[in-house]
């Protein structure tokens, strides 16, 4: 039955890489209203939680500087983006 659920909902994640959680973010998710979205984080600190939780973010590295932006879907994710406005013209392509 768990594969059955899993081919009908499929889960689409937001992995924002940074060195800190990025402050835009905050603002971002509280603008974009996406119930199916979850967001993980992936910061040194997080990183080892990360790779066991959702193996895929381990091909998300950590910039040394700013954020780096992937939407995947069922651990797949795109090609990442630098801001928070290419996110959005992302999100606005893949709904």
């Amino acid at each position: 039955m768990l594969t059955l659920e899993e081919e009908l909902w499929s889960t689409e994640e937001l992995v924002v890489t940074a060195q800190e959680p990025p402050e835009e973010l905050r603002t971002l998710l509280r603008e974009t209203s996406r119930p199916e979205l979850a967001t993980l984080v992936k910061t040194p600190k997080s990183a080892g939680v990360l790779a066991a939780l959702a193996p895929f973010t381990k091909d998300c590295p950590i910039p040394e500087r700013g954020a780096r932006y992937y939407l995947c879907l069922d651990g797949a994710c795109t090609q990442p983006v630098d801001s928070v406005t290419e996110l959005k013209a992302l999100f606005a392509k893949n709904r």
